[in-house]
């Protein structure tokens, strides 16, 4: 067994892991890709990525998103003939050794709610943290009916970091530093776009979208706590899914916690509907190497 860390992955690298992921779904049914995209990584120089090799072809594979220093949200895939020999193990060692060399103190294991993976939880460790959905619209289903109550749509720039940051602090319950971080990331990648929702003059909201993958993704949507429960969340939204429609979509993507319901409920009155679940089980990493 081979072992490589990677803190880039060129075209090559990911076509070898689109490929392993299809070669797993024929096995254990349709997934979510994982999200390879490293640009909101707060440190690029941190391995994001472990592939283990046998005779130059790829069997198993961890990758890492790390957008904070709090924690690292871990996918694995390994093939299904060569599980249960030992690679995943072999690649969480790795891990590891990279997450307590840049002092990040969590792991988070990111499991398919359909698979069965409480009991290796478990032997690792870890516990159940929270649960999401990733939930979709489809064009063909779309109906705006949210009223007019004032709200434009704007496609925000760099000179509105530090209001976009205060947004994220104020929603998000997060750092300003974590935040400005995130926003200037956001606003800088090649692959998203960032929207606000203005009132008169004023920005209350905001609000991303990813292209990496064939349709398009929102996340880091929210409005200000001040200005929440009058209409303008639905109304920000539905603006942002008429330009998302609008520009050649087909459909659009999101993904919610499970327990914040006003924003699942929002989400499902305005026509999107649940897809796929994943749970998020929290280990320490500097418990691990104690053990």
């Amino acid at each position: 067994m081979i072992i490589k860390g990677l803190n880039r992955l060129d075209e090559e690298t990911v076509r070898k892991i689109r490929n392993m992921e299809k070669a797993v779904m024929e096995i254990d049914g349709v997934r979510e890709n994982v999200y390879l995209d490293d640009s909101l990584h707060f440190d690029h120089r941190i391995k994001h990525t472990f592939i283990a090799y046998e005779k130059d072809q790829p069997i198993s594979f961890i990758h890492l998103f790390i957008p904070t220093q709090k924690e690292a949200e871990l996918s694995a895939m390994t093939l299904p003939e060569h599980r249960g020999q030992g690679y995943f193990s072999a690649l969480l060692l790795c891990v590891r050794e990279e997450l307590l060399r840049y002092k990040i103190p969590d792991l988070l294991f990111v499991a398919d709610t359909r698979d069965s993976i409480a009991p290796l939880m478990n032997d690792l460790g870890a516990q159940y943290d929270f649960s999401e959905y990733a939930m979709t619209l489809e064009k063909s289903d779309w109906q705006d009916e949210s009223p007019d109550n004032g709200i434009k749509l704007v496609k925000t720039k760099y000179k509105d970091i530090d209001t976009l940051a205060d947004i994220s602090v104020a929603v998000f319950g997060e750092s300003k530093k974590d935040a400005r971080g995130r926003v200037e990331k956001s606003l800088l990648a090649s692959t998203r776009e960032s929207f606000a929702a203005d009132f008169k003059g004023k920005l209350i909201g905001m609000g991303y979208v990813d292209y990496e993958s064939n349709d398009p993704g929102i996340f880091g949507f929210g409005i200000l706590p001040e200005f929440q429960k009058k209409g303008y969340g639905r109304r920000f939204l539905s603006l942002l899914i008429n330009h998302l429609l609008a520009d050649g979509a087909v459909r659009v993507k999101l993904e919610v916690d499970s327990k914040n319901d006003h924003a699942l409920h929002l989400y499902q009155q305005i026509g999107f509907t649940p897809t796929s679940g994943y749970d998020y089980y929290r280990k320490s990493v500097q418990s691990e190497r104690e053990n």
